[in-house]
């Protein structure tokens, strides 16, 4: 069994492609789209990363991630960076972020990250 992954990503279509790409991978991933759903489910302990997307200047994707950086011992976080903004990813990683990844997401690239988190 590969590492246990939980994509936290509103974009249906890229949630399924991501998680199409990290089961070729070889790694285990659920998805959903709503952060109750994700912070109860990373807080079940079953998952050793969650990713999170992120898009425009909400609040509640970094609101998240610090819920999970300091509620969830040894889940790592890492955005997922749909803007390239840097500013944003500089809050992530304050907030917990372990590592981010830009969009268009290169599948082997964040695969290193994720086996980097372990």
């Amino acid at each position: 069994m590969g590492m246990r992954v939980l994509l936290v990503e509103s974009d249906r279509s890229f949630r399924g492609h991501l998680c199409a790409a990290l089961a070729g991978a070889g790694f285990e991933t659920s998805a959903v789209d709503g952060f109750d759903e994700a912070l109860d489910l990373a807080r079940g302990g079953r998952f050793r990363a969650v990713m999170v997307g992120v898009r425009g200047r909400r609040r509640e994707p970094l609101d998240f991630i610090s819920k999970v950086s300091k509620g969830c011992p040894g889940v790592k976080v890492i955005l997922i960076n749909h803007t390239g903004e840097v500013p944003l990813s500089i809050e992530a990683m304050k907030l917990g972020a372990h590592d981010e990844v830009p969009v268009p997401v290169d599948v082997d690239d964040l695969a290193r990250k994720l086996r980097a988190a372990q």
